[in-house]
């Protein structure tokens, strides 16, 4: 059994229009504001736990996982003890995630899905007012459009929480219906 979760990743033309607006926010964060390098970066459609990674690929090649179009927006806001950017257009790709795998891994949670992308974490003793200055000061996006895209695959994934932050390792990746390579 491994530490699993279901997501998608942005591609590296959506990464360099994110690297490029968050940048900025890593310099001299607040106490306690620690920012995730970008190839952590993923919306995770469905948190497994600790589950079988075979009965979870058995049920994720099974799936009928639907095409969808993300919107990523560019204004970063505090969720509980997280830097997030809101994800948009992941619901349907997400209900289908969690009715294939519901029987697997941790049980579903009770509240709606809300798609997005972590950037930073905070530590104990972090100060929210600090952490929301500091995104405010330096977030403005008029006239900045929010990247999109669509997602080809969606990625089974392993997590170790290490001492530096935790390690990703893509166990298997699972095509959306009307990708290329698919007959949807």
């Amino acid at each position: 059994m491994r530490r699993l979760f279901v997501s998608v990743r942005p591609p590296d033309g959506v990464l360099g229009v994110l690297r490029e607006r968050i940048g900025p926010l890593s310099v001299d964060p607040p106490d306690g504001l620690r920012f995730l390098p970008a190839r952590q970066w993923h919306v995770t459609l469905r948190f497994l736990g600790n589950a079988d990674e075979v009965l979870v690929d058995e049920a994720l090649r099974s799936a009928n996982l639907p095409s969808a179009e993300v919107e990523v927006s560019l204004q970063p806001e505090v969720m509980g003890h997280v830097v997030v950017l809101e994800a948009g257009g992941l619901d349907a790709l997400a209900a289908a995630v969690a009715t294939s795998t519901a029987s697997l891994g941790d049980p579903l949670p009770q509240r709606a899905f809300r798609g997005h992308l972590t950037v930073a974490r905070t530590g104990r003793g972090t100060s929210r007012a600090a952490v929301d200055e500091h995104l405010a000061s330096l977030c403005g996006a008029v006239g900045v459009a929010s990247p999109s895209w669509r997602p080809r695959e969606v990625e089974l994934v392993s997590s170790v929480t290490a001492r530096g932050g935790a390690v990703h390792e893509v166990m298997a990746r699972y095509p959306l219906a009307g990708s290329p390579g698919t007959n949807a």
